[in-house]
């Protein structure tokens, strides 16, 4: 077992010094196919391109969308809560959400309606 791997390499050194030529056509022709292969390749991607197209939809309408489904999965009564006795509003997330009390907790949609009603964004409750 041990003189079969030396046998091996010699042997593989004599068919390589007596195929030497040919082992070199070979890996040039290989090689040349490869770099047309490539060339055709990049060619072909440089040729016509579909453009992406994408759909025309207004940030406004995505976010409403999105503030409704946030506000109907949380079984809430709007997105903005305040209390009716205060001048800040609060995201659901704040903490300070959890000190208003119940019975004057009033809810709005969106900030805009909040601030219509002469409410101001809590110091420390970052919106959306």
């Amino acid at each position: 077992m041990t003189e079969m791997i030396p046998n091996i390499g010699r042997k593989v050194k004599e068919f390589v010094s007596k195929k030497e030529g040919d082992i070199i056509l070979f890996l040039s022709v290989f090689l040349g196919i490869m770099l047309i292969a490539g060339l055709f390749y990049i060619y072909g991607a440089q040729g016509e391109k579909y453009p992406i197209r994408m759909r025309e939809v207004s940030r406004a309408v995505e976010e409403e969308s999105a503030l409704r489904a946030y506000i109907a999965a949380e079984g809430l009564s709007g997105l903005i809560a305040a209390s009716s006795k205060g001048t800040r509003y609060y995201y659901p997330w704040c903490g300070g959400v959890s000190r208003l009390s119940e019975k004057n907790k009033i809810w709005f949609d969106t900030p805009e309606e909040a601030e219509k009603a002469g409410y101001t964004i809590a110091s420390g409750c970052s919106g959306l």
